[in-house]
């Protein structure tokens, strides 16, 4: 995702336009994140506070609430409860090795299914031939 809007803003001088959606103040996302602010905070005071620190007073409330904590008493961290310590880095290449293994054994079937079997090919041509001389025996009968 960096090198996407890496990209795009050296294409033009301009600023990058993928987020600038999110920095109006008068789009959907935001009006549905200040009515989900409405529901988890009902007895907020509204009038004491701008829209940007309801935002962010939301955005720290999920931040708390959602994102897993790294204490071991947290039950939402399942890495956390493993015997064996979790290597991420092995569990990508794991992941990148099977993938690939998998689009090798596409593409290779693929290939093959792309190479036609002579053999079919030459077994069409003899029925065909063999029928045509049946057609013809039996048109040279009727005439006779």
């Amino acid at each position: 995702m960096r090198q996407l809007i890496e990209s795009t803003s050296r294409i033009s001088n301009e600023p990058n336009g993928l987020f600038e959606k999110v920095r109006k103040t008068n789009n959907q996302w935001r009006s549905m994140q200040l009515e989900r602010v409405q529901q988890i905070f009902p007895d907020i005071n509204y009038e004491e506070f701008t829209e940007d620190e309801l935002l962010k007073k939301y955005y720290i409330h999920i931040i708390e609430t959602l994102t897993p904590k790294s204490d071991l008493n947290s039950t939402n961290c399942i890495a956390q409860l493993r015997e064996q310590p979790f290597d991420l880095n092995r569990a990508y290449k794991q992941a990148e090795r099977k993938g690939k293994g998998y689009l090798k054994h596409m593409l290779q079937s693929y290939h093959e299914r792309s190479i036609p079997d002579l053999e079919i090919i030459q077994e069409m041509v003899n029925i065909g031939k063999d029928k045509n001389k049946k057609f013809v025996k039996i048109k040279t009968n009727k005439k006779n």
